[in-house]
């Protein structure tokens, strides 16, 4: 990543920047060197915002915050991750919201801050809840679908029967009307 970078720089592809410095930032997260993580998560919300990348910037303050939350500054911490949860929430983004508010939790929990990590759950748990009755809606609805596809199926089936039959039927009247006609001229 790092070599990454410098070759996005001296080439000057300002939006790969953009990625790689977000990208670094989370390896850094993984790593627990906050340090490095808050300083390319610094370099990385200006370099967004020139490039009108604002998941990106939303990103990389999610990951300041979890770095200033590692490294014991809390309310920093806090207000950044709030900053990065906004455009989440604005962009209606539920399941990248839903995992931004998990490691939210995650990260007020190794911090200590007990409180927060069950607030952050409490609106994770929100979340899943509504992802979860919309996937139930959706397969809900899925399913009622197939069952009237196939109901119409067996409808029209029974219907073709039903029209074999009657066929038949007007095919036997004109057979028999014939039998008595012939029966009549012969007589």
């Amino acid at each position: 990543l790092l070599d990454a970078l410098a070759l996005e720089r001296k080439i000057g592809a300002e939006s790969m920047v953009v990625g790689s410095l977000v990208d670094l930032s989370d390896s850094y997260l993984r790593t627990r060197d906050y340090e490095q993580a808050a300083s390319y998560a610094l370099q990385a919300i200006p370099a967004a915002r020139r490039v009108h990348r604002l998941g990106d910037e939303a990103t990389a303050r999610v990951n300041l915050g979890q770095a200033y939350i590692g490294r014991g500054r809390l309310a920093e911490g806090k207000r950044e991750f709030e900053a990065g949860l906004a455009y989440f929430e604005a962009s209606g983004d539920k399941p990248e919201l839903q995992a931004v508010l998990a490691e939210y939790g995650e990260a007020l929990e190794r911090a200590g801050d007990m409180a927060g990590a069950v607030n952050a759950y409490h609106r994770e748990r929100a979340i899943w809840d509504e992802l979860f009755r919309q996937r139930r809606q959706k397969a809900l609805l899925e399913l009622q679908a197939k069952y009237e596809t196939e109901t119409k199926q067996r409808q029209i089936e029974l219907l073709r029967r039903e029209n074999q039959l009657k066929s038949t039927e007007i095919d036997n009247r004109r057979l028999q009307q014939r039998v008595w006609w012939l029966l009549a001229v012969v007589f």
